[in-house]
């Protein structure tokens, strides 16, 4: 075999090893995108303002996030108070939440949720503290978590935003929300952007630019004999 070819097919095997790298590294960032962090955004306040669990807490006082959340109930049930400062929560593995707290404390959590489609998610949420959920910002049609089982979510294709909320006044109280994560595209603490065709224009481009260097190598080669 001529030196020529021999270089040629070292050169050809480097590139198309090459080629085969950028597509792993694509496809892990791919995964990457898709994964998400699984966290809760977390908010609590601890006052003592009555003693009896009549209210629900709504996550905004008003239709804007100005820091204060609202209890919503006959008077003297009702009142806004302040949120402390967001930190994030949950379970980073399938996206379960855990909260222990003891009396007079509230609490608001939320995360973001893609699907590609219009998707229905099950989601149980149970513990002695009011809980209620929310979709989308629809703070005014609080939902509750049957006894005993899970709610069913209708998400809409795309990002949505489901809240939770729960509070007790007069003892303390454990709640508990089952695996999320798997059951959506990306669970995150924030709404990243909505995954892309990117990556796979970057595969195509990456293969095709390797196919053409091959060619034209081989091309430079065959005359070359």
């Amino acid at each position: 075999m001529c030196r020529n070819c021999v270089i040629g097919g070292l050169r050809s095997c480097l590139l198309s090893c090459w080629v085969l790298t950028v597509i792993a590294f694509l496809s892990s960032a791919t995964n990457a995108e898709m994964i998400g962090d699984h966290l809760w955004n977390l908010r609590e306040n601890s006052q003592d303002f009555f003693h009896d669990n009549v209210p629900y807490v709504r996550p905004w006082e008003t239709t804007v996030d100005d820091g204060y959340g609202m209890f919503i109930g006959p008077p003297p049930y009702g009142g806004s108070f302040p949120w402390g400062p967001p930190t994030t929560t949950g379970n980073s593995v399938d996206g379960s939440l855990l909260l222990d707290r003891g009396i007079d404390h509230q609490f608001s959590v939320w995360t973001f949720l893609y699907v590609p489609t219009p998707t229905t998610i099950s989601l149980s949420g149970q513990g002695d503290c009011v809980p209620r959920w929310f979709l989308n910002y629809v703070f005014n049609s609080p939902q509750q978590f049957p006894t005993g089982g899970a709610a069913s979510i209708n998400l809409n294709a795309g990002w949505n935003r489901l809240d939770i909320t729960g509070y007790n006044q007069n003892t303390d109280f454990l709640f508990e929300s089952g695996p999320l994560a798997g059951q959506v595209g990306i669970m995150n603490s924030s709404p990243v952007p909505e995954p892309s065709t990117t990556y796979g224009v970057l595969v195509v481009a990456a293969i095709g630019s390797v196919a053409l260097l091959i060619r034209k190598r081989r091309a430079s080669l065959g005359h070359q004999h």
